[in-house]
């Protein structure tokens, strides 16, 4: 299941970059990306995310919880930026935000499925190299 969750919060960070090329609100006839609307805080957003995706692919080869957990914190951060919660109707927003606000999500349970369930120490291992056998020891005295 770790693999698993390492899986879905990579695919969601990729998806959330590409989401943040996408209309995020539209306002009459005119509408803009995140990058359009955003000041500095896209960039913010943008490093977030990609903290979360090197954590998570990071995770693949290092046996530990605290690298998926870090990644759930920063995509939850990125969820909690570009996610109107205060918003009095979501009628202005367009897929773009749809898709970064999902994407964040799945950055999240991917991570927390990801450093609930860690993959064993000896599944990062290298199988054992045959060699020559080892020298016996001293005689006993």
């Amino acid at each position: 299941m770790g693999r698993i969750g390492r899986t879905i919060g990579l695919v969601g960070g990729v998806v959330y970059i590409a989401g943040m090329f996408l209309h995020y609100v539209e306002v009459g006839s005119q509408s803009q990306t995140i990058w359009q609307a955003a000041d500095r805080l896209d960039v913010v957003v943008l490093i977030l995310v990609l903290g979360a995706i090197a954590c998570l692919a990071l995770s693949f080869t290092v046996p530990s919880r605290l690298l998926p957990a870090v990644a759930a914190a920063l995509g939850g951060a990125a969820f909690a930026f570009v996610t109107p919660i205060d918003a009095q109707t979501l009628d202005p927003f367009a897929i773009g935000m749809w898709v970064t606000a999902l994407s964040g999500l799945a950055i999240v349970i991917g991570s927390l499925l990801a450093a609930s369930q860690p993959e064993p120490v000896d599944a990062y291992r290298a199988p054992p190299q045959p060699g020559p056998p080892a020298a016996p020891g001293p005689p006993p005295a």
